[in-house]
């Protein structure tokens, strides 16, 4: 049990201090497909899981897809100007991951409020009108995903199923305890769709750092 709380622990916590310090983005998609945002509107954790089911599809094709959705200017910090060029802001993550030694075989995808960017390996135009809020971000990016996908040599199927999180019990072994190793994937979920109120309640501290004395 102890374990798998340090593990969940250290989970919640690398990605949010990333936030407050560094690009979101580039932290995340480091090591990760999907960069879901954290803005007030985020997209509900069914939705994203629908997104998650296409890039791992895009993945087991051979052409491995990241995306990140910037919602607002929370998830853009330390380049609030980025919010509002997208195309600018994925040639700069790209980089950023090139700098860090990740190996792009497929493009990265920014879908912001004002449209999307697409840079790196395969990057093709994509015009696709984005919405206003976390759910038409994520459909926008679904829709990317697969005309990326089919230009670059790698059609995904008509129906891909959400990515799948399972929920096991823990396995009751020989001693007087329980063996919860079977809950990992339970703990990787929690600390990816938990880590938000972590986040926001980080931001809130930094941001309330940053405003001088007597202002």
């Amino acid at each position: 049990m102890r374990v798998l709380f340090a593990a969940l622990i250290m989970l919640l916590c690398v990605p949010v201090a990333a936030q407050a310090h560094g690009d979101a983005s580039t932290h995340y998609l480091e090591t990760s497909d999907f960069y879901p945002g954290f803005s007030v509107q985020r997209a509900s954790p069914a939705t994203e899981l629908k997104l998650m089911g296409l890039l791992e599809a895009a993945k087991k094709a051979g052409y491995p897809i990241k995306v990140s959705i910037i919602g607002d200017l929370s998830d853009v910090n330390d380049k609030p100007e980025m919010l509002t060029h997208p195309q600018r802001y994925a040639a700069y993550v790209t980089r950023a991951l090139e700098i860090s030694r990740v190996k792009l075989v497929g493009p990265v995808v920014i879908v912001s409020p004002t449209g999307i960017g697409v840079a790196g390996p395969g990057a093709e135009k994509v015009d696709v009108a984005t919405g206003s809020n976390g759910e038409q971000h994520v459909a926008a990016a679904m829709t990317a995903v697969r005309q990326l996908a089919q230009a670059g040599g790698h059609p995904l199927p008509a129906n891909v199923a959400p990515l799948k999180v399972p929920v096991l019990q823990p396995a009751k072994t020989s001693g007087d305890g329980y063996d919860l190793s079977g809950l990992t994937p339970f703990a990787v979920f929690i600390a990816i769709f938990g880590s938000a109120v972590l986040y926001l309640q980080i931001r809130t501290r930094v941001a309330n750092r940053r405003v001088p004395r007597g202002a």
